[in-house]
């Protein structure tokens, strides 16, 4: 019973040495290019946006309205 047990706690020293080891040649990536679906539709929008406005501080508004929205109401909304 023990030598089975002494089998098994030396296999997971030697398992855990060997992913140490390795654990030098894990890349990971988390940008963004990998985290997101290049065919994502809020992807694509950003990356029109992005075409359009050289600048990356810029904000998009959606508004929808039953009504026609009027160019003194887009004045009256404030930043």
């Amino acid at each position: 019973m023990h030598s089975i047990r002494n089998y098994f706690l030396i296999a997971a020293i030697l398992f855990l040495i060997l992913n140490l080891f390795y654990s030098n040649n894990l890349k990971i990536d988390a940008s963004s290019d990998t985290l997101i679906l290049q065919n994502d539709e809020s992807f694509q929008y950003f990356e029109y946006y992005n075409q359009i406005f050289p600048s990356k501080n810029f904000l998009v508004l959606a508004i929808q309205s039953n009504k026609k929205i009027e160019e003194n109401y887009i004045k009256n909304i404030n930043l």
